[in-house]
């Protein structure tokens, strides 16, 4: 007596390979949903560490820094220039700097 035909064998192949690609589907979509989940901490890092030493900058030396490079060089912040541009703009001496953080998007090649 024979268990399986081979019209259930390969109904059940197809239901295997189906469901394997669909597992697949949900692992990569899950993955790609925490990838943009630590890109955006990572921006909120960064914005939180340039307004911390902007403070500190004026707090300690009575003036706002002159540029993002004085930042970096003198409060110990760090810019991953491949995954963020950042715009300082200096409107003045004791006026807080306009500071604008934007992720790079990575251009394809042709």
């Amino acid at each position: 007596m024979r268990l399986f035909t081979k019209k259930k064998l390969i109904s059940g192949m197809t239901f295997s390979v189906v469901l394997f690609f669909g597992i697949l589907m949900f692992f990569l979509v899950s993955l790609k949903n925490v990838s943009s989940d630590i890109d955006d901490n990572e921006l909120i890092t960064l914005r939180k560490s340039i307004d911390r030493a902007i403070v500190n900058c004026y707090a300690i030396e009575g003036a706002y820094p002159e540029s993002l490079e004085y930042i970096e060089k003198n409060y110990g912040v760090v810019v991953d220039k491949d995954k963020f541009r950042v715009i300082y703009e200096v409107l003045g001496p004791n006026i807080l700097p306009n500071v604008i953080i934007e992720p790079v998007v990575a251009r394809e090649v042709e």
